[in-house]
Order: C-alpha cells, then sequence, then structure tokens
C-alpha cells in the first residue's frame, strides 16, 4: 500500500467483481441463463467451491496466522454493535419486534463468500484469505444462530432462549464451509499434507469459486423492485454500507494494535452488501420483499461506498 495507489487502481480491483455481478444480472434477465438455475450454482459455492477454498486457505497456513483473536473481538463486536444499533432505530421508527430484527440482521452480515472473498483477493491476495475465514466463523457459528434465536424468541414469546440458541448452534455446526474450515485448522495444526490427486481437485474447485459466485450473485438480483419501499429500505441499507463497517472500525480502535492488513479485511468485509439469503431469512415474518429490496439497493450502492472506502482505508494505513 502505498500513495501511488490511487481511484483508478482501486477501480481496477473492484470493477471486474461488479462487472461480473452484471453479466450474471443481464445473463438471466435476457433469458441466457435460466433463472431457475441461479440457486444451483449458489448451492456449487456454498457446499463446493468456497470450502474447497477456505480449507486450502487454512490447511495451508500456520496455526498462529490462521487465529487472532483481536480480529474475531473487533468484527464480531462490530457486527453485533450495528446489529443493536439498527435494531434500535428500526424499534424506534415504530417497527415490530420481528421487523426490528430483520433489519438489524441485514445491516450486520455481509456476503463474505459471494462479494468479500473476491474484493479481498484482488485487493491484498491470499495474505487476507485468513480473514475471510475468520469472519465467515464469527457469522455462522456465533452471530447467526444468536440472532435467529433473538428472532425466534421474539416471535414465539413461549420458547426460551438457550434451547433456541442451541437449535441454532447445530444447525451451524453442519455449515459446509464451517466443516472446511474446522478440517482446514486440524490439518494444520498436525501438519497434514493433502494427497496431490486431492489437493488438485481442491484447487479447482477453488478457483471457480470466485467468478460462479458473483454471477449467482448477478442472477438474484433479477426481478427485484424498490419500487416504493426506498424509504422502508434506506436505513437497512445504510447500516449494512456505512455503520456495520464503522463499527468495526471503531472497535479495532479500542482493541490492541494487530496485523494492519487484518484490520482492512475486517472493515472492508463489513461494508459489503448483505448475504444473499437475506430475503429468505426474512420470508418467515412476511419481511421477504422489504429483505429482498434492501438486498437490490445494498449492491447497487455497494458499487460506489466500497470504492470510496478502500481509497479511504489506503489513505489511512498508509499515513497511520
Amino acid at each position: 500500500m502505498s500513495n501511488n495507489f490511487g481511484f483508478m487502481n482501486i477501480l481496477a480491483i473492484t470493477s471486474p467483481i461488479f462487472i461480473i455481478i452484471a453479466i450474471g444480472y443481464i445473463s438471466v434477465s435476457r433469458h441466457i441463463f435460466p433463472k431457475t438455475s441461479v440457486r444451483s450454482l449458489g448451492l456449487l459455492v456454498i457446499n463446493f467451491a468456497l470450502p474447497a477454498l477456505l480449507f486450502k486457505a487454512a490447511s495451508e497456513r500456520h496455526i498462529s496466522s490462521i487465529f487472532k483473536i483481536e480480529y474475531v473481538l473487533a468484527y464480531g463486536i462490530g457486527s453485533l454493535l450495528a446489529f443493536t444499533l439498527i435494531f434500535w432505530i428500526a424499534h424506534k421508527q415504530g417497527k415490530t419486534g420481528e421487523q426490528s430484527v430483520v433489519s438489524g440482521l441485514g445491516s450486520a452480515f455481509s456476503n463474505t463468500g459471494f462479494v468479500g472473498y473476491p474484493i479481498i483477493l484482488s485487493y491484498l491476495g491470499e495474505d487476507g484469505l485468513s480473514g475471510v475465514a475468520l469472519s465467515m466463523i464469527v457469522e455462522n457459528i456465533f452471530l447467526l444462530p444468536l440472532i435467529l434465536a433473538i428472532a425466534e424468541n421474539i416471535s414465539q414469546r413461549h420458547k426460551k432462549l438457550l434451547p433456541t440458541l442451541i437449535h441454532s448452534l447445530k444447525g451451524a455446526i453442519k455449515n459446509p464451509i464451517v466443516i472446511a474450515i474446522s478440517l482446514g485448522v486440524l490439518f494444520s495444526i498436525f501438519e497434514i499434507q493433502t494427497p496431490a490427486p486431492i489437493s488438485k481437485v481442491i484447487s479447482m474447485f477453488a478457483g471457480a469459486s470466485s467468478a460462479v459466485a458473483l454471477f449467482a450473485i448477478g442472477g438474484v438480483l433479477v426481478g427485484l423492485e424498490l419500487k416504493g419501499l426506498a424509504s422502508q429500505i434506506s436505513l437497512i441499507a445504510f447500516g449494512k454500507l456505512i455503520i456495520h463497517p464503522l463499527m468495526v472500525f471503531i472497535v479495532i480502535l479500542l482493541l490492541p494494535p494487530f496485523d494492519p492488513k487484518l484490520q482492512i479485511v475486517a472493515i472492508v468485509l463489513a461494508a459489503m452488501p448483505m448475504m444473499s439469503i437475506y430475503p429468505i431469512l426474512g420470508q418467515k415474518y412476511g419481511e421477504e420483499t422489504k429483505c429482498a429490496a434492501a438486498l437490490l439497493l445494498a449492491t447497487i450502492c455497494s458499487f460506489f461506498t466500497i470504492n470510496l472506502l478502500i481509497w479511504v482505508l489506503n489513505h489511512y494505513y498508509w499515513t497511520a
């Protein structure tokens, strides 16, 4: 990172990501690629390509370079603060408890795998992948089960929070991404070498993850509309693109110093649009239309906010 790293350099990193998203959107909207197959692409990424990538990233690094408690605290606490703040604002605006939880959820969970990973890989190379893996662990093992349990507890008051949380956690542990990261860490700890043929298969799947994930995101956006929902979704999009990275940055300032590259990874990942399954999570509470519109708005706006953020971070960390 240097002061010669200008805005055109940043666009060279981020533009291909959004161009592939646009190609996916155009391909589906023009019926070049069937909308019904987009979900299959997403399943390919979630169940095979991304787990392969994260296993590879974890297994080929020393354990000391994978697990950073400061990173976990920064990303985890920052995300919880973003959720709490947007939940509180939504509740003050007259939203129900369930609606407020859904708003907070959209503001605190990034599309780490589909959008965040390609941007981090292009910006920082493989040095940033340990941060991607840690963010996914925080999101899938800690944050998502906790917030879904809170939502369920509010929705069905007779349910106790702890059993609901345990049930959510059991589901998270079965996530292929979590399993792949865990296996990668074990391979790293015991210095197990992956057999050459298996390693080649893993590398081939890992290489497919980026473009396929971005194409799928573009396809998911087809058919989503903002009409009549702008006022309802602006808080969620603002919370996701601005509040979330700001909260993570504030927590980083309060923690003992750690690797500046990992600090950048945490802030940039927090600035990603929300996860693509956000409308599905909101469906249970009748919020799928609002969630889908918020996803579309945040994804469009993220082209501008992410480029600006990377420019600011590059300047800040070079001059610091």
